[in-house]
């Protein structure tokens, strides 16, 4: 593109560059696959929930419940979408919550489960992220971390399906939150599996095609003689559980 521009007599010729332009518009593109904005959808929690969960602009109904029969038990997830109830059960004896907020940036809100362990010495925590497919299904998101190289600090490769429970770090929850303009996960796991040592590390990590990428680390000292993780406000508190 090429464009005149005549003032006093003088031309001025300004040569535009499509293709350097098309370029530019390309890297923009690049770089909003890998940067989320903050979501239309609000961040929420609880064991009962009202979120988008496909997209359709209505509000569908998410619940999370945890049934003990005779000698079994299990957690099951359940949405409410249209006039269809999509169930997903994990067996084992867990006390659980919720959280939802569009963490890939699609319009859609995803689905925080975390399911405690009622039998863990140090309250464990299983910690499970879920989308809904375009079948309205529910699927799950990989568990595998994405190391940030300006953390100096020791980085964990999962927070689940690890092959040896032992390879994870001892999580005890997680939460949703907004921070620098795009919606991210929080986990709080104990340096060691015995709450005495009263130490957490936090994790911050958000979507990537690839996995969850680690935006920041903390180790925080005293989390429970100082009440650190009891904070009822969601998104606001600086290590809520």
């Amino acid at each position: 593109m090429t464009l005149f521009w005549i003032r006093n007599g003088t031309a001025f010729i300004v040569i535009m560059c499509v293709a350097l332009c098309l370029l530019g518009c390309g890297i923009q593109i690049k770089e909003n696959e890998t940067v989320h904005q903050t979501a239309d959808i609000p961040i929420d929690m609880g064991i009962e929930l009202r979120s988008d969960l496909n997209g359709d602009g209505e509000e569908d109904r998410v619940y999370v419940k945890d049934v003990r029969s005779g000698d079994e038990a299990y957690t099951q997830l359940a949405a409410a979408v249209g006039n269809a109830l999509v169930v997903k059960d994990y067996m084992g004896y867990y006390s659980s919550y919720l959280a939802t907020g569009d963490l890939s940036g699609n319009g859609k809100a995803d689905v925080l489960l975390v399911r405690c362990d009622t039998g863990s010495n140090y309250g464990a925590a299983e910690i499970s992220l879920l989308y809904f497919d375009d079948d309205n299904e529910w699927r799950e998101y990989p568990k595998n971390f994405i190391h940030n190289p300006d953390i100096a600090l020791s980085q964990p490769d999962k927070f689940g399906d690890a092959e040896n429970w032992w390879d994870l770090e001892r999580y005890i929850g997680a939460t949703l939150f907004h921070k620098d303009g795009k919606p991210m996960v929080r986990f709080i796991a104990l340096l060691e599996d015995d709450i005495s040592q009263d130490t957490v590390k936090i994790i911050e990590a958000s979507y990537r095609d690839e996995g969850w990428y680690i935006e920041n680390m903390e180790i925080i000292d005293n989390y429970y003689t100082e009440n650190k993780g009891e904070d009822s406000t969601v998104g606001t508190s600086r290590y809520f559980l």
